[in-house]
């Protein structure tokens, strides 16, 4: 059915070393609160890409006060598992 995969035991050691490393790198930069307000949420990722997930409902955002222009905040959990599923890299 399917070709067998045949890795050298080095070529393993480096793709689980860079997995690894792409893990600890997202976990450093994880911010301490789960709360990330629009101006960091665009600069993690395209405007448009933003506009389209509010727009199709992947992800939301819950305003910091009541008046139409008071900040918008969204979950960094949400936007990276939204990212991750369209396979999106974060921009650096």
């Amino acid at each position: 059915m399917y070709g067998a995969i045949t890795l050298q035991t080095i070529e393993l050691q480096n793709i689980i070393r860079d997995a690894v490393r792409e893990g600890i790198r997202d976990y450093i930069a994880m911010p301490k609160k789960d709360v990330i307000s629009e101006r960091q949420a665009k600069k993690m990722y395209p405007p448009e890409l933003i506009r389209e997930w509010l727009n199709n409902g992947s992800i939301s955002y819950q305003r910091n006060g009541t008046k139409e222009n008071s900040r918008k905040n969204f979950s960094y959990t949400e936007l990276k598992r939204v990212a991750f599923l369209n396979n999106v890299k974060e921009r650096n």
